[in-house]
């Protein structure tokens, strides 16, 4: 999944211009994929050596360290891409997978503060979706630390965004377990019958098959 999520990120280094080679990345992230992080950290740092101010070099050896569990040369790796980023949308970013290692460190509170760069360089570009995606992660961080009110307070301002109504019900259900955890079941059971009604609006029918799944 890490792998994934990292790709994504990378693709959208890609698409804002921030990567004028393919080589040295993609022997990268092709080891990375195959597990084979020795050769993917060599790949990297090659890539990095030759194309200094790219992006994609740090982000593919910066996703290989995570996964390896070398988060401290991982968190190393991403704040030189940070010094070298070359437009708002290449520091979102960043910041985002920054966020994702101080998560993983369990640096919870650090990792508030990138999300919140995030969200500040979202807001200035009027970026919905990642207005959206950031303030669903900074939610579940205070889910994580315990913070329920702030948590709930960062789903609503989500929710109030999302304009998809399958993730309207992503949210929604992320909502209810929070009301679960306060012991407010009542609040609890009226977010999970709006989950319901957001998949139906989405999916129609294959919706009670999928809730049917769920709950078997």
């Amino acid at each position: 999944m890490k792998k994934v999520l990292s790709s994504l990120a990378l693709l959208g280094i890609l698409v804002t211009g921030g990567m004028v080679y393919a080589d040295e990345y993609e022997d990268c992230m092709n080891y990375w994929n195959w597990g084979d992080y020795k050769e993917a950290i060599k790949a990297g740092k090659l890539a990095i050596k030759k194309h200094p101010k790219d992006l994609g070099g740090y982000e593919c050896l910066a996703g290989v360290y995570r996964d390896s569990g070398k988060l401290d040369l991982a968190y190393e790796t991403m704040k030189k891409a940070e010094k070298i980023a070359r437009n708002k949308e290449d520091l979102m970013n960043v910041y985002s997978e920054i966020a994702h290692i101080l998560i993983d460190m369990g640096k919870l509170d650090e990792a508030i503060v990138y999300y919140n760069k995030r969200l500040n360089l979202a807001r200035n570009l009027k970026d919905s979706r990642t207005q959206v995606s950031t303030l669903r992660n900074i939610a579940d961080v205070y889910a994580r630390k315990g913070d329920l009110d702030k948590a709930l307070s960062y789903y609503n301002e989500a929710l109030n965004l999302e304009t998809f109504e399958v993730d309207k019900a992503l949210i929604c259900n992320s909502i209810a377990d929070i009301y679960d955890k306060k012991g407010d079941h009542q609040k609890s059971i009226e977010y999970r019958q709006k989950t319901i009604r957001y998949l139906q609006q989405s999916m129609g029918e294959d919706a009670l098959i999928l809730i049917g799944e769920t709950c078997q």
